[in-house]
């Protein structure tokens, strides 16, 4: 009979994805138990694990500065290894004194090991990119601001809300207080001593000083310098008998016939003709 080429394409991929799954350890089926070989039992080659090393180990007569690899000659003695601070500082104390050690090697080697000063490394970010993370600092550093800014100014107006409140508080007490003093005081005091009212006590706080026992009132004072001190305003600058009769003000070069510029008559030019007469001479 002849063979099928489908049928073999079939089995080839067939027998493809079973040894794929074979290598990446995956369960291929009880129809493939008995294809599967024996793991082969673990050995510790000493004798082979010793040749390879023999093989990649550097030569005993290798300078020291082609690796620059120092060991420890301190034991790492850790109660707990999983203690992740602990261990991290432990490797960080040992670098450290390999670090000194190979500097001190260094030294007596006559190598230099410190950069030149004009040796130039270019950075790793690019100036584009390090000006955008500065701007976006910028930003940060502005944002923070600005809302701290926006919290003083909030904690402000609240202070200043509390101190009005407070002060609105204690007026009202105070208004009380001469209240009830008033009433109790009218039981046995005259009107004339009832007529106290809290009022005038501020008033008296703010004017401060007295004169002849009277309370001087500034804004009184300087409206009397400015306005008068009241009384007749109607016709006061009409004259009469007294103020007619002196002529000290006169002044004749001003106001009579004398020759200065502004006193006696002008000199009339030529006047113009009549309206008739302009309309005559026109006509003729």
């Amino acid at each position: 009979a002849a063979m099928d080429p489908d049928s073999d394409v079939e089995e080839s991929e067939v027998a493809l994805l079973k040894k794929l799954k074979k290598e990446q350890g995956l369960d291929v089926g009880e129809d493939d138990e008995d294809e599967k070989k024996e793991k082969k039992p673990l050995v510790l080659d000493v004798i082979g694990l010793e040749n390879k090393l023999n093989e990649i180990k550097l030569p005993e007569n290798f300078h020291w500065v082609e690796s620059l690899s120092l060991t420890s000659n301190t034991r790492l003695d850790l109660e707990d290894v999983h203690d992740d601070l602990k261990r991290e500082a432990e490797f960080y104390t040992r670098s450290l004194q390999a670090a000194n050690i190979a500097l001190k090697n260094l030294k007596q080697m006559n190598i230099p090991y410190e950069r030149p000063e004009d040796f130039y490394a270019e950075m790793v970010k690019t100036d584009e990119h390090m000006k955008k993370v500065k701007a976006q600092l910028l930003l940060e550093r502005k944002k923070m601001d600005a809302t701290a800014a926006r919290i003083k100014e909030k904690e402000s107006r609240k202070f200043a809300k509390q101190v009005h409140s407070d002060r609105v508080q204690a007026k009202a007490k105070r208004k009380k207080q001469e209240l009830e003093n008033i009433k109790h005081m009218a039981k046995g005091q005259p009107k004339e001593r009832m007529q106290i009212s809290w009022m005038d006590h501020e008033e008296d706080a703010k004017e401060g000083p007295k004169k002849n026992g009277k309370r001087i009132n500034k804004k009184r004072e300087m409206a009397n310098k400015k306005y008068g001190f009241g009384g007749k305003k109607k016709r006061m600058k009409t004259n009469d008998a007294t103020s007619a009769a002196d002529m000290s003000d006169f002044n004749p070069r001003f106001h009579g016939k004398g020759g200065g510029k502004a006193g006696g008559k002008k000199k009339k030019g030529k006047s113009r003709p009549g309206k008739n007469a302009r309309r005559k001479s026109k006509s003729g």
